[in-house]
């Protein structure tokens, strides 16, 4: 008997180590949580602050936008509806604008580049939790509320992405390129 509780004993300890090493689930759920915010690239969506109820998108009637999601930088989108106009804020409200500011000129025969130029379109998506999002506008700092206006992030509404079909095609610079 005192040989068995011995050896419960030992293994009890050896197994604290391995306890201690062990994956936490919530380490787990965050890298699963942030690979989300680049899961969404290139895809087509409505977005939803409340499981379904209303949709985001400058739309005047009740028809849900639909949202190309197509990816500026790592976590950053420019979102492009199906009426090829992309989703852009002047920092309190979302509007939709046929293209967006270049940042590049030609100032008398001389091709100007703005380097600092922080496009009206840029979203930075962020992932929370149950596989929800958050939008923050780049150039406002403020993200997309739950009645579709834009406030700090304490008024950051949790987004749904529902997948959709039907996006328009994302405009593509083309080569104009010929040759052998």
């Amino acid at each position: 008997m005192r040989y068995r509780l011995t050896t419960l004993l030992c293994l009890g300890f050896l197994a604290l180590p391995m306890l201690g090493c062990s994956d936490n689930n919530n380490s787990k759920n965050a890298a699963a949580e942030e690979n989300a915010v680049f899961a969404v690239a290139n895809g087509c969506y409505t977005i939803s602050p409340n499981g379904g109820e209303t949709f985001i998108g400058p739309n005047e009637d009740s028809v849900a936008s639909l949202f190309l999601l197509r990816p500026s930088d790592l976590g950053k989108y420019l979102l492009f509806d199906e009426n090829s106009q992309y989703l852009t804020s002047d920092g309190q409200q979302l509007l939709l604008q046929p293209s967006l500011a270049f940042d590049t000129t030609v100032v008398d025969g001389e091709v100007v580049i703005e380097d600092q130029l922080q496009s009206e379109g840029e979203w930075q998506l962020l992932a929370t939790e149950n596989g929800r999002f958050m939008l923050q506008h780049i150039k406002s700092g403020n993200y997309i509320a739950e009645d579709g206006t834009l406030g700090d992030e304490a008024a950051a509404a949790p987004l749904d992405f529902v997948a959709q079909q039907g996006c328009a095609e994302f405009p593509e610079l083309s080569l104009d390129a010929s040759g052998e």
